[in-house]
């Protein structure tokens, strides 16, 4: 997993510099969202989803609508045209406490 997220992060950068010159922008994001999948690991393991919970700095999971899609709005309008060759954490602060 580990290595997975490093390359994407690695292809994500060397494609926003290959395409800025054409105005292409790249930026990747890491959502930790309430999706169908974790619904049912949280159904089927409540101790453990409680626990991943309980390591988010924000204390809640994200909606993907309200967190990660307005993030991603911003991300792909003008307001953003500077930003380019980003990974943005949308996950409420956990992924620097790994």
């Amino acid at each position: 997993y580990a290595a997975v997220k490093s390359a994407l992060n690695a292809i994500s950068r060397a494609a926003a510099s290959e395409w800025g010159k054409d105005g292409i922008r790249v930026n990747t994001i890491m959502p930790v969202a309430l999706t169908e999948p974790f619904e049912r690991f949280m159904e089927s393991e409540p101790a453990q989803a409680e626990a991943v919970v309980r390591g988010i700095p924000l204390g809640r999971i994200g909606d993907c609508v309200e967190d990660i899609g307005a993030a991603v709005a911003f991300l792909v309008g003008p307001d953003a045209r500077y930003l380019t060759g980003a990974t943005i954490p949308l996950d409420g602060g956990s992924a620097y406490l790994r």
